[in-house]
């Protein structure tokens, strides 16, 4: 069984180990999430660290997912401080463990954060992916719109330049009501 939840600063220590884990095995697989392999742990460490801070000061909320209480993985929730932009968030770092793929966990995550971001009263979602990479069907499966691509916007481990999508998607409270 999955379980998504929203962690605190405090939670995120205790699953630290595992979100290390997570990134580096993600990175390893070929995700484009700011990152190259090899990925030393202690840069997976000093990552989770700046996290922590944002979680710990209200400007990201991290999302987690456990199956069968095993970290399986995470999504980040980052609201723009900007004070032209606090009705907005990007969705970031958006992983799955390579071994538990194929199981709607990154649809369930992305829910997790959408609902989030409604309860803060936010207006707006961004986030940008590989140009061509398995995760734009997820987010235009999720109503995400695709704004364009910048070109050559992130290397790759083997050194090609690669395109980024950029993504948005506008919210709104539903009704749970008919009129």
């Amino acid at each position: 069984m999955i379980d998504i939840k929203t962690i605190t600063a405090s939670e995120i220590d205790s699953r630290f180990g595992d979100l290390c884990t997570l990134l580096i095995d993600c990175v390893e697989d070929g995700a484009s999430i700011g990152f190259l392999p090899p990925l030393l742990e202690s840069d997976a460490k000093q990552y989770w660290k700046k996290v922590k801070e944002c979680v710990k000061n209200n400007t990201a909320h991290l999302h987690i997912a456990l199956f069968n209480g095993q970290l399986v993985g995470c999504v980040l929730l980052s609201c723009s401080g900007k004070a032209n932009g606090l009705h907005r968030a990007e969705i970031e770092k958006m992983m799955v463990s390579p071994t538990a793929r194929r199981r709607g966990i990154a649809s369930s995550l992305l829910d997790q954060a959408e609902s989030l971001a409604l309860n803060l009263g936010l207006k707006l979602l961004v986030l940008d992916t590989r140009e061509n990479d398995v995760s734009e069907a997820l987010y235009q499966k999720h109503a995400f719109v695709k704004v364009g691509v910048i070109p050559q916007f992130a290397l790759s481990s083997q050194g090609d330049l690669a395109g980024t999508s950029i993504y948005y998607k506008l919210i709104e409270a539903r009704s749970l009501f008919v009129d």
